[in-house]
């Protein structure tokens, strides 16, 4: 009898595994199915089968697979990967060929993505089917092929395919393993007898893939208005490869994805604490989250300190300084002052500073910059001038003893002859979360420093100012912590 078309076929005593479905009359598809229109005029689904009689799948034509229940209901989204013909093999694992006929998809019994193959050879299959050995096989114009255990293609030997074998639409293996493929283009039917086995064996069976595990986060900078979170891969990808890894902070829910780390966050606001998670996302969905970060700050460099005040000491100067009205949004960590001329520095967490090395009679300027977790500020505008000179000397106060109380710091010092007055002020020496400078001044001993942070480590340093407006250098206690 002529064929006209023919696309699919079945054994009346083999429940085949695979099945292409007839024209249908209606116009819409199944809940989670894709319907496509062919140049036969008909509404056509494209190729179904059952796994374990309880769930339908269907090769959408757009290039996913869909899953129902036996009710007809949709079980699971179309997932990505084939879209021409389905059967299932062993271990209740679903094989479809994907769009273009260049490979072919696996899918767990629950509809979710397994894996992929390309095997080369393979270039414009249209037909499967699989054996009772668990042997998958591929049709395509004028070449039959099974696979290997990895996914690789071999060209059966002894195979010579009927030269009508030119437009593989639907294929099965009867009970002697011969096999049946329908050729759409020419309206005929291939018998290829008595196919053996290939001699690579049965497929193993798959074990279905799941999300890849949790992430582990191993640093995050701040920066202004943004974050860099970088990560290691979970010990275990759920055996799909990991495509994309997502940072999401806390709080806001800001994201930012890539394939690797590390990523940036952006958008965030200067001076509001962070952390943040990393998920690992594959074939099969989405992992659960690292462990949060640690908290991280966003910033921008701060503005630069304004009023820089030089005083004169022995080949030095004592520069000091308002710190800026605005820090960027992070504590500020130092402050730089520069001579002009020559070049010379001084550093410290809070002003004043004093910058040594200066030749005595030469007129100097200064500048400071601040700087904080995310950079440095401009330089200040210069400060008045100053000459060192040898008339205060090299004297400083001594046996600086420190007492602290609730809060407070009460310093008892020697005050050297020739001193008008003796400030004291604090110095923050454990990690940067105070802002130091808290100081008192007084012609006599003891001077008592207020406003310091229950806990914290500090030294005190003092120094003398002399009747003629020149300072000492600096003398420095030892750390203590406030109480």
């Amino acid at each position: 009898m002529p064929l006209a078309s023919p696309l699919s076929l079945v054994f009346g005593s083999l429940v085949s595994p695979f099945v292409s479905c007839p024209p249908v009359g209606r116009r819409r598809a199944p809940a989670g199915c894709t319907a496509s229109i062919f140049a036969f005029g008909l509404l056509l689904l494209s190729c179904t089968s059952a796994a374990a009689q309880s769930t339908v799948f269907v090769a959408n034509a757009a290039g996913s697979v869909s899953s129902l229940l036996s009710s007809g209901a949709a079980q699971s989204p179309a997932v990505s990967g084939g879209g021409v013909g389905v059967a299932v093999g062993t271990g209740d694992i679903v094989w479809s060929i994907n769009t273009g006929g260049n490979g072919v998809s696996t899918f767990g019994d629950s509809g979710a993505y397994l894996a992929s193959y390309a095997p080369s050879g393979i270039g414009s299959a249209s037909a499967l089917a699989i054996d009772g050995n668990g042997i998958v096989w591929l049709a395509q114009p004028n070449n039959v092929f099974a696979l290997t255990t990895a996914g690789a293609a071999v060209n059966a030997a002894g195979l010579a395919p009927d030269a009508n074998l030119s437009s593989p639409a639907g294929m099965l293996v009867d009970a002697s393993g011969n096999l049946w493929i329908t050729n759409s283009g020419n309206s005929t039917v291939s018998e290829v007898v008595g196919v053996a086995a290939p001699t690579v064996g049965p497929l193993v069976d798959q074990t279905p893939m799941t999300v890849p595990g949790a992430p582990t986060i191993s640093g995050v900078t701040g920066g202004i208005t943004q974050v860099t979170v970088a990560f290691t891969a979970p010990a275990s990808d759920g055996g799909s490869a990991i495509t994309t890894y997502t940072a999401t902070s806390s709080p806001g829910g800001l994201t930012a994805s890539g394939s690797g780390s590390p990523l940036v966050v952006t958008g965030l606001t200067n001076g509001t604490p962070f952390t943040f998670t990393v998920k690992a996302t594959n074939g099969v969905g989405t992992g659960p989250a690292s462990a949060a970060s640690a908290s991280v700050t966003p910033a921008m460099p701060p503005n630069a300190p304004t009023v820089v005040k030089a005083t004169s000491s022995d080949a030095a100067a004592m520069v000091s300084f308002t710190a800026p009205s605005n820090n960027g949004g992070a504590i500020i960590t130092l402050y730089t002052v520069t001579s002009s001329p020559g070049g010379f520095t001084g550093t410290g967490r809070n002003g004043p500073i004093w910058v040594t090395g200066l030749t005595n009679n030469t007129s100097y300027t200064f500048t400071v910059v601040a700087t904080n977790s995310s950079g440095s500020s401009a330089s200040s505008a210069s400060s008045t001038s100053a000459t060192p000179s040898t008339q205060v000397g090299t004297t400083k106060v001594t046996n600086i003893v420190v007492t602290p109380t609730i809060t407070q710091a009460s310093v008892a010092f020697t005050k050297p002859a020739g001193a008008s007055t003796v400030t004291v002020f604090a110095t923050p020496s454990g990690a940067f979360t105070v802002i130091g400078g808290q100081s008192a001044t007084g012609t006599s001993s003891p001077l008592v420093i207020s406003g310091l942070t229950s806990g914290e480590s500090y030294t005190v340093t003092a120094y003398y100012t002399t009747a003629v407006a020149q300072v000492s250098l600096p003398a420095t206690s030892a750390v203590f912590t406030a109480n």
